[in-house]
């Protein structure tokens, strides 16, 4: 499931143009180097990546903010084993909240945490997907991406 979401994030940056181009490879390569035992800097560049797309296609800051728990929660048990399930957990728990509107906080466009923000900052977005784009060319040169 995390391959698939990946890989939609990629189709949707694709089929937005050039500007897309260069966070859309870094998801293809993190696509291309999940690991079998996730390492804190293939996490930090997921959710640097993932908060790159999300800024990109204009989406509320919850699309953010949930990418913090998983790494809190990897931090204190101590294991980035922990971080997917913690993912996982985090993006359900933000989709059921937002779909049931069970408080004003999360009741789409009534808060700043769920208000989309329909007009990015090309430069912000460009400046995150360059910085996203070293850190990714960094991990490749490491070549410490585990066995896929």
């Amino acid at each position: 499931m995390f391959a698939v979401n990946i890989a939609v994030a990629i189709v949707s940056e694709i089929t937005r143009g050039a500007m897309f181009a260069p966070n859309a490879l870094v998801g293809a390569l993190l696509l291309a180097w999940i690991p079998f035992d996730l390492s804190p800097v293939y996490v930090a560049l997921y959710t640097a990546w993932n908060a790159t797309f999300t800024y990109g296609l204009g989406y509320s800051w919850s699309t953010r903010l949930i990418l913090v728990p998983p790494i809190v929660a990897s931090i204190l048990l101590g294991s980035c084993n922990f971080w997917l399930p913690a993912r996982c957990v985090s993006l359900v728990l933000n989709m059921v909240l937002r779909a049931t509107e069970t408080s004003d906080f999360y009741t789409p466009g009534k808060t700043f945490i769920t208000q989309a923000r329909p007009q990015p900052d090309p430069r912000v977005y460009l400046a995150m997907a360059l910085c996203t784009s070293c850190f990714a060319a960094c991990y490749a040169a490491s070549g410490d991406r585990g066995t896929p």
